[in-house]
Parts: C-alpha cells; sequence; structure tokens
C-alpha cells in the first residue's frame, strides 16, 4: 500500500529545511520492449534535499537556491517508498554568527558543492 505508514509518519515529524532523502517511484516511458519487467516500468529515483511543505499530498523539497530563486522537486507522496532524515535544522541566533573565534583559532568557510549524478540500481 502507498504510501506506507513509515512515510506518513516521518513525514510529520519533519520540519521547514530538514535536510532529507527521498526514495520514490517514478513514471517512465518504454520503447521496442520484448520482455516487460519492473525494471522496466518503474523508474527507481533517490532525492536529497531541504524540506519546504506537505501540501496537497506533495512533499515539496528544496534542492538549491540562488538569489532568491529556488530549484527543487515535488513528489507525490503516494510514490514515496521511504524518507530518511540526515539532519535536522537547527536555526543559529544571528548573535552566535556574528562572534569570533577565540585567538588562535582559524575562521572557517562552509562550501556546499551541488553535483548531478546518474544512479543506476
Amino acid at each position: 500500500m502507498f504510501p506506507p505508514k513509515e512515510v506518513l509518519d516521518s513525514i510529520d515529524t519533519l520540519k521547514t529545511n530538514d535536510l532529507i532523502e527521498v526514495y520514490w517511484l517514478d513514471a517512465c516511458s518504454f520503447q521496442n520492449v520484448k520482455i516487460l519487467t519492473v525494471e522496466v516500468y518503474i523508474t527507481r529515483k533517490k532525492t536529497i534535499g531541504y524540506f519546504l511543505a506537505y501540501k496537497d499530498g506533495y512533499l515539496i523539497i528544496l534542492n538549491e537556491s540562488t538569489n532568491g530563486y529556488h530549484d527543487g522537486t515535488s513528489i507525490h507522496v503516494g510514490s514515496v517508498e521511504k524518507i530518511v532524515p540526515l539532519t535536522h535544522f537547527k536555526k543559529i541566533p544571528k548573535k552566535t554568527l556574528k562572534t569570533f573565534p577565540p585567538t588562535g583559532e582559524a575562521v572557517v568557510k562552509t562550501v556546499i558543492e551541488t553535483e548531478k549524478v546518474c544512479l543506476h540500481d
């Protein structure tokens, strides 16, 4: 039965900006197939991104934001096999962000790179 109860339970625990990994089934097309197997008519997907919302039966995930513009994915919950929370968002007070490290420690800048990869099961 889709979605599994575990998926609905996972959605209930998600907070905006939680980093999640979603395993889901996508529609696909095929041609010139002699033997119709599950691998032919189901495309298994994995999407990683930041949880934005659950609206009208869709899980909305942001993958990238640049200058106020957003890229993301909306996935109908009926096609979701499982959701794996990777990190939970913790709001950091602005005051903390403006403090400098004690003498002798280096300032660290975190850079996140986005890479699209082809996944084959």
